[in-house]
């Protein structure tokens, strides 16, 4: 069972507010164990998923230490240090001036979101930043908060960039004092230490510079966890991927010679495609949970060839007998991906956003899949959803009512774990609907509590119209 520590940090992740973005004309999003997303066709679900998968992408592949453009640490404020440093005495200290550490942050921050963040939106959507715009042409906005920080991003003119920023200031020393370790740090009294002479060459004003830039990011930007995405319509991407892959290397020697004419994907289709291509060999931490499930739901299980990834063919195993994919049910090649991202690439801790992963499943299947997804949950993993399932939203209410029952009673009465239950504050859930007044859609958050769960009023308004009609067509049938 997660400790009640680590409950208590997982409860935010990230949050996010958006403003014309796509069919989007405004709203927050905050990221929690469970995100769920629902709403009609083409009201944004996806184009939001994917800039959560955006964001997390820039800022969990940053390297440590992470320095920006040189420039940076050559302005005037920064050479002003040199002498000073050079001049330091024994056990004395230089607080570096906050107008440096300013110029420093502002760079760290320039370069993350005004060129990582809008490369990853460009490559991730395969289009021109400006035609994410909402149509009415206004400038598309969006507020990131995480680990104590706030950015404020305007998106226009195809370029990114900061309005404004709330990033703690914290005070750094140097000091010339062999007794003290390489750095310290003190979060609490916000203080970064270096001690000037275990930098290399002491006198070189850029590589003091350069340790001061590091130890910035490292404080205001803690990394995030790695982001997997699996996007809808994920079996047919799957059983046409070889044909791709033959189809790239056979104009691969043409390139440079003459004009290639190549497919476009979006980069979740991409990563998608790598992904499955480039599977890791070694098996993963849930792979026997992914085995144990994929029994329940498949009667059998997903297979690959683990010395060939790229040529391996992935085939689903049923009895004695192995079916490839593409002769396999929707149910089964729907379900390939998912289980071989449990089986080779999820980890705890990581994020997961899945599409639709309702698709093509029965509702007991359905209800199975909720399950095993809080099971994933419980061990550590982010889970954000688009859906259209009230089938797997009732289910999820169940594992929430299910926390007010005893551990031993879950597995005594109702059969689960004791650890398969929800509590309300590890799950969010936003409903997209549509706005007359903006012409777009608005995000809103849906009301959860520990009695009912997650609020069905989306579905139960299209049950009702579908009741109010076959109670008319039945009125004219008798009369």
């Amino acid at each position: 069972m997660v400790e009640d520590n680590l409950e208590k940090d997982r409860k935010h992740l990230l949050s996010f507010e958006l403003k014309n973005f796509g069919p989007v004309s405004e709203g927050k999003i905050e990221v929690k164990p469970l995100t769920i997303l629902i709403g009609p066709n083409n009201s944004g679900k996806s184009y939001t998923a994917m800039l959560i998968r955006a964001i997390f992408e820039t800022l969990s592949q940053l390297s440590f230490p992470f320095f920006p453009d040189e420039d940076i640490i050559y302005r005037d404020s920064c050479i002003s240090l040199r002498d000073k440093i050079e001049q330091l005495s024994d056990n004395e200290t230089l607080n570096v001036p906050e107008t440096v550490i300013k110029e420093l942050i502002e760079g760290i921050l320039r370069e993350i979101y005004e060129e990582r963040l809008k490369n990853e939106i460009i490559r991730l959507y395969s289009c021109e930043i400006n035609n994410l715009k909402k149509i009415n042409g206004r400038q598309l906005e969006l507020i990131i908060d995480f680990n104590f920080t706030s950015i404020s991003l305007v998106i226009d003119k195809g370029n990114v960039k900061i309005v404004n920023y709330n990033v703690p200031i914290f005070l750094i020393e140097i000091k010339n004092d062999a007794t003290i370790p390489r750095n310290i740090y003190n979060f609490i009294e916000k203080i970064i230490c270096i001690n000037r002479k275990f930098i290399e060459s002491p006198g070189d004003i850029e590589v003091v510079l350069r340790a001061i830039n590091g130890m910035v990011k490292m404080t205001i930007m803690s990394k995030l966890p790695q982001c997997h995405y699996l996007p809808a319509s994920r079996s047919g991407i799957l059983n046409g991927y070889k044909v791709l892959v033959a189809d790239v290397l056979k104009k691969m020697p043409y390139i440079g010679i003459k004009e290639i004419n190549m497919p476009s994907f979006s980069g979740v289709v991409a990563d998608f495609l790598s992904a499955i291509v480039n599977l890791p060999e070694k098996q993963g931490d849930f792979y026997e949970l992914a085995r144990f499930f994929e029994r329940r739901m498949l009667n059998g299980e997903i297979n690959i060839d683990t010395s060939k990834r790229g040529r391996g063919e992935i085939k689903y195993k049923f009895g004695n007998k192995e079916i490839p994919l593409h002769r396999s049910s929707s149910t089964v090649s729907e379900l390939a991906p998912f289980f071989l991202y449990l089986k080779y690439i999820i980890k705890p801790g990581d994020v997961f956003i899945i599409e639709e992963p309702e698709a093509h499943l029965h509702p007991e299947n359905q209800r199975i899949l909720a399950h095993l997804l809080v099971k994933l949950i419980r061990k550590g993993v982010y889970v954000i959803l688009t859906t259209h399932s009230d089938y797997l939203l009732s289910q999820f209410n169940n594992f929430i009512v299910m926390n007010k029952i005893e551990p031993e009673k879950r597995k005594s009465k109702y059969k689960y774990d004791e650890e398969d239950y929800l509590k309300r504050d590890d799950v969010c859930a936003y409903v997209f609907n549509y706005d007359k007044k903006s012409n777009g859609y608005k995000i809103s958050d849906i009301e959860i509590n520990e009695e009912d769960g997650i609020s069905q009023d989306e579905f139960i308004r299209v049950l009702e119209t579908l009741h109010k009609e076959s109670v008319k067509l039945n009125r004219d049938i008798n009369n």
